[in-house]
């Protein structure tokens, strides 16, 4: 795909969907080869009160084999994975919310200069996501050494946060030439939209780290409530603002947003850890 576009090759739809169908397959046999050589991630209960965690790693096995069915894992994997896929699914919605609102409630204008400053943002996603992919098996295997969901929490904030913060205040200081360097000059309204999700994404390690740690300690029926709420605080912000503020009602939606839904995730993940030492 990237070559077709930078040799501006022609590619169909058609095309699109063999290569992502290679992919898959390519990125399913690597799987099993890496699980062949390191072991695979096994189900195991901790002491701590309805924190059951996903990841403690098997020791590595000479021979892989897929096992037999077992209709018991089966409903487990199935409890854990539909919480996680409607989790994944409303991120996707969530994300495009604001911009599906704009291009409802103002001309396309508004929409395609929302549009740039989205793009730039996502660019701060990137390593967050990365990242995050690579702390959540420390901090599944954290809960199956039992250590503290207070001290998980803490070490997953500072290891995300060390990450966006540079770019975020990169983001914040370069935001004009951002804009200009991405669409042109014709957009320069979009770098103040820039600099007030920047601003958001410093907040967003202590989200991503809040629900990680929900998945890793095996709760993804929480995680995926906490979004529930997240998409509705965003939904209504939206619908307030856009038609009073425009393109920057949209911009202080998501930023207001993310802050007040990471703030209720934090009272709410202050009340269970209590709730959890105190059963201990």
């Amino acid at each position: 795909v990237a070559l077709s576009f930078w040799k501006n090759l022609p590619l169909n739809l058609n095309q699109l969907l063999v290569f992502q169908a290679v992919a898959i397959t390519i990125a399913l046999f690597a799987t099993i080869v890496f699980f062949k050589k390191q072991g695979w991630v096994l189900w195991q209960e901790t002491p701590f009160r309805k924190f059951e965690t996903f990841g403690k790693v098997a020791p590595p096995q000479d021979n892989f084999t897929f096992g037999k069915w077992d209709a018991a894992c089966f409903r487990q994997l199935w409890r854990f994975g539909r919480h996680s896929a409607g989790t994944n699914f409303f991120s996707l919605l969530f994300q495009r919310l604001d911009l599906l609102l704009i291009g409802a409630f103002l001309p396309p204008a508004s929409v395609a200069v929302y549009n740039v400053a989205t793009r730039l943002n996502s660019l701060l996603d990137l390593p967050l996501n990365s990242f995050s992919l690579a702390q959540y098996p420390k901090a599944a295997a954290a809960f199956a050494r039992q250590e503290s969901p207070a001290d998980i929490f803490k070490n997953a904030v500072w290891g995300l946060l060390k990450v966006q913060a540079p770019l975020a205040l990169l983001m914040l200081a370069g935001a004009p030439w951002a804009v200009e360097w991405l669409a042109g000059k014709a957009y320069a309204d979009a770098a103040p939209l820039v600099r007030i999700l920047a601003l958001a994404a410093l907040a967003k390690p202590w989200g991503r780290a809040f629900g990680m740690l929900l998945d890793a300690g095996g709760m993804p029926h929480l995680n995926f409530r906490m979004l529930l709420v997240s998409f509705g605080i965003h939904l209504t912000l939206c619908l307030a603002l856009i038609p009073i503020f425009g393109a920057g009602g949209a911009a202080f939606a998501s930023a207001f947003g993310v802050v007040l839904t990471i703030g209720i995730g934090q009272v709410w993940l202050r009340k269970m850890l209590e709730r959890q030492f105190i059963a201990t």
